[in-house]
């Protein structure tokens, strides 16, 4: 299998997940900053990708996030998407889960 850096089009940040050649995903960033309600917005509707890229190749998780720091273009809608171990209100089954989340 072969290794490949996808990129996800946000505007001022892109998001990144790398498919290893192992199979293992790791994501870099996440901003689902998309405007719905804005037909001209290009920016790419997030949670929807990575639901169907995952769905695709039979995950429900990524095996690594790397989040540099807090900024909105870096971590806008994460706890609406990752399933987070420290509060039940973040873990019913439509959340995506990570091996590294704690």
């Amino acid at each position: 299998m072969t290794a490949y850096i996808n990129f996800f089009p946000l505007g001022n940040a892109d998001t990144l997940r790398l498919d290893l050649a192992d199979g293992r995903k790791v994501l870099v960033d996440y901003a689902a900053i998309r405007n719905e309600d804005d037909d001209e917005d290009k920016r790419c509707d997030l949670p929807v990708e990575f639901r169907g890229d995952l769905k695709k190749v039979g995950h429900n998780f990524f095996d690594t996030l790397c989040i540099p720091h807090i900024d909105s273009d870096h971590c806008k809608g994460f706890g609406e998407f990752f399933r987070l171990k420290h509060a039940a209100k973040y873990q019913d089954d439509e959340r995506i889960l990570s091996n590294h989340i704690k």
